[in-house]
């Protein structure tokens, strides 16, 4: 009989609702709400992103809690406390871009800890559903929430400015974290891996590796649309408000409505290495279209289609392959890796050339796009010659 981890899911609807009244609107609000110099913005999100993720792969590997629905909630509390400093930065000043800053690295340090012991959490409160089912129902239920995330935050945001959006996401990360304590878990049967290295004493599948460096490429990707797509639709439309929340609704909508059937139908007529093509390709498309600078709304909301499809298919597919392993250990290491790869290093390095390449030209920026687009395959093609490393 199969068993949902419905409670697990609900407490993750309000953390992503929680993350998406604030985080869509960051770019492009920060720099006036904590009133610092906005060409210290890339750096600050490098920094802060590279750092906070750094610290989610230590405290992923190193266990606090006994039971990992503790590890949970912990995830949560961290989340709250990144959102409540962030809301104190409009002192401004050295105090405002400190907060701004310590708030960012606990937050990337949240998602990437919550990254890792939510989908572990999802698993263990879950009975005969198989990884993929349970990726697919999380990004399912996280795109839900982000859509209404997103609403509550625009209209707050253009209510009651920046403020406002930062105060209704502390809330509520504290229903999620209340929430959390009523998680109930079931055992799994555990299996070993073969065929691995050691990166902080933790025994690594060349497998996985391969499949992290990939996803540290292709997160550069996923991370234009929050930088590149944010700061193109302010430079170019005067109601960019507007553009960024529909960029949002649309992307959250396109996958509710199409991401199980685009996952299924990748998995019956197409190879794992095939579909990642597909995926890589539509995110190359989605940010080559931007790079054009458009003028048209319509030229713009088909990028973030684009963008929608890749971001539908590549996190689904590697999750799936380095979940494929029942022992908690090994899902905590897989995860963490993926984590710091596609985060620390995808993330952040993309946040600060999404933010490098808004004004540079056509060609320069294809340029970058194609390279990216190229090496995260290249690096699939080396994964799937050790796929066997993880059975």
């Amino acid at each position: 009989m199969r068993k949902y981890p419905i409670i697990t899911f609900l407490s993750m609807s309000f953390c992503c609702m929680g993350m998406f009244c604030f985080f869509p609107y960051l770019a492009t609000e920060i720099v006036e709400y904590a009133r610092f110099n906005p060409n210290a913005l890339s750096y600050i999100l490098l920094v802060s992103f590279f750092l906070g993720n750094l610290l989610s792969l230590i405290l992923t590997n190193y266990k606090i809690f006994k039971n990992v629905n503790r590890d949970y909630s912990f995830s949560v509390l961290i989340f709250f406390m990144s959102s409540l400093l962030i809301f104190f930065a409009d002192k401004g000043g050295r105090t405002g871009i400190t907060f701004v800053i310590i708030g960012l690295i606990l937050y990337r340090l949240a998602v990437g800890y919550y990254f890792s012991i939510s989908r572990i959490t999802c698993y263990n409160a879950s009975k005969n559903i198989d990884s993929l089912n349970i990726i697919t129902y999380i990004k399912f239920i996280n795109s839900i929430a982000s859509a209404v995330g997103v609403l509550i935050g625009n209209f707050v945001n253009q209510s009651y400015g920046f403020y406002g959006s930062l105060m209704i996401a502390c809330i509520l990360f504290f229903a999620g974290f209340i929430m959390s304590f009523f998680i109930k878990l079931h055992k799994k049967k555990e299996h070993s891996v073969v065929g691995n290295i050691k990166i902080m004493n933790k025994k690594i599948p060349y497998f996985v590796i391969f499949i992290c460096i990939a996803g540290s490429f292709h997160f550069i990707f996923e991370a234009q649309i929050y930088t590149f797509l944010t700061l193109k639709a302010k430079l170019f439309f005067p109601n960019y408000g507007e553009i960024i929340r529909n960029s949002f609704l649309i992307n959250a909508f396109f996958i509710i409505i199409f991401a199980f059937s685009i996952i299924s139908g990748a998995k019956k007529f197409l190879t794992t290495s095939i579909s990642i093509f597909v995926g890589s390709l539509c995110s190359l498309i989605g940010v080559i279209i931007l790079s054009f600078t458009p003028n048209s709304v319509f030229i713009f909301y088909i990028s973030v289609i684009f963008l929608s499809m890749g971001e539908i298919i590549i996190p689904q597919i590697f999750m799936e392959l380095i979940s494929k392993t029942n022992r908690e250990k090994d899902l905590r290491r897989n995860f963490s890796c993926f984590n710091i790869a596609t985060k620390a290093i995808g993330m952040s390095f993309g946040s600060y050339i999404g933010v490098m390449l808004v004004d540079k030209s056509f060609h320069i920026a294809v340029l970058f796009w194609g390279m990216f687009f190229l090496m995260t395959n290249i690096f699939v093609f080396m994964a799937m010659k050790h796929e066997t490393d993880t059975h």
